[in-house]
This record gives structure tokens, C-alpha cells and sequence, in this order.
């Protein structure tokens, strides 16, 4: 799993993810997320009530559950002999933001229903490496990688409390990695919870203040 995070939200993650609006069901706002991840092919809690970016029906945000019932949610997938839940997990994520991207792509096209049939394959996988990377966080409880892939995998598909969730597990457990705080402060952004936004994109900048920290910090 290693020390270093594989999938990171960056500012110009702010334009481009599926969107899922608040209240209104609207087509899904432009946003392209970078991610160090990219270069492994990873393309990569205030209540609210969320909708699909078609406004299909509307998907009311749940409250974080135990792990044992989180991970019990999914029938575990098979992991092979000489792997991990880890490995494993990562390969559902890639699967995952694979059908993301196509989704988008067919709905910019006007194709709806070919497009609402990509992201609900994409839901399935997001649900598989969900219960795998819990799985891995149970193996290593100390580790903080898991949360912090799930939560930007959430992110990216405009889950934002449900990848504020994963990000925070991952908090937990490490409160000294820029490009985690720098994640939940993105994240805080999508959810209009500017205070905790400027407290983690603080922290990260105590740790390594740079121009682009400091800018975001002035907007604030």
C-alpha cells in the first residue's frame, strides 16, 4: 500500500464531476478531476438531500454506519489467492471511474438512457470497492489509504457526503498528510461548508505553504 496517496483531488477538481444538486434536479456541473493517480490509469456532515444529475429519484443522505454493517451492505467479492482486499479494491475503483467517464461522455451527447445505464454500473462497482478498501482498513486499521482512495472515489462521482465520510475515517487516522487535507478541504468546498474548508486547507498549508494553498486561502 505503501506511503504515498494515490488518488488526490486537486483545485481544478472543481469543474467536471457528475454533480449530484441539492434539491433541484439539474444536468451535472463541468468539472475535470486531476489526480497523481493518473499516472496508475486511476482517473480518477451537514445533512443534505441529493438527487441523480438527471433528476431521477432522489437519494437521501444516510448517516456513516459501524463498519461491520458498512461492509456487510455487499456481498465481499472473491479477492485471489496472493492478493489483498486492497489491490483488489482499486481494481473496482478504476472499473468504476471508467463508467463515470463513459456516463458523462454519453450525456453530453444527449444520450440519457444510455448514459443513466453507465452510472448505474458504476454504482455496482462503487459498491464493490467499497466493501473491499473497508475490508482493507479493517486489515490495517492504522492505514489511512483505503478511506482516502474511497473518498475521492465518491468524490469523483459527485457522492460528496459520502466521500466526506470516507475522507474523515481516513482523518482519523492521520492528520498529517497534505494531500489528505487538502482532499477533505476540496470536498468541504462541494458540500458550501467554507469553514471547514479554510481549517483543513490551514493545516495543510502549516505543513507545506504553497502558492496555489495560499491562493485558494485568500478566496476563502
Amino acid at each position: 500500500m505503501g506511503g504515498e496517496e494515490k488518488l488526490v483531488i486537486n483545485e481544478s477538481d472543481l469543474r467536471g464531476v457528475p454533480r449530484l444538486k441539492v434539491r433541484k434536479p439539474q444536468q451535472p456541473e463541468k468539472s475535470t478531476l486531476s489526480s497523481s493517480a493518473q499516472q496508475n490509469k486511476v482517473p480518477l456532515k451537514k445533512p443534505i438531500v441529493l438527487s441523480r444529475p438527471d433528476g431521477s429519484k432522489p437519494l437521501a443522505a444516510k448517516p456513516a454506519q459501524p463498519l461491520e454493517e458498512k461492509v456487510a451492505e455487499v456481498t465481499l467479492p472473491g479477492i485471489p489467492v496472493g492478493s489483498d482486499a486492497y489491490t483488489e479494491g482499486m481494481k473496482y475503483v478504476r472499473d468504476c471511474l471508467d463508467y463515470v467517464t463513459q456516463s458523462m461522455e454519453l450525456r453530453e451527447k444527449g444520450n440519457t438512457t444510455k448514459a443513466d445505464g453507465r452510472y448505474k454500473i458504476a454504482e455496482e462497482k462503487s459498491q464493490k470497492a467499497d466493501a473491499l478498501l473497508r475490508k482493507a482498513e479493517f486489515d490495517k486499521p492504522k492505514d489511512y489509504h483505503p478511506m482516502n482512495e474511497l473518498g475521492v472515489l465518491y468524490f469523483k462521482m459527485g457522492k460528496f457526503t459520502d466521500a466526506k465520510e470516507a475522507l474523515d475515517r481516513a482523518y482519523a487516522k492521520e492528520k498529517g498528510s497534505t494531500a489528505l487535507l487538502n482532499n477533505l478541504g476540496m470536498v468541504c468546498l462541494q458540500l458550501d461548508d467554507k469553514a471547514g474548508a479554510k481549517k483543513y486547507f490551514e493545516k495543510s498549508y502549516e505543513i507545506n505553504a504553497t502558492p496555489q494553498l495560499k491562493k485558494i486561502l485568500e478566496r476563502l
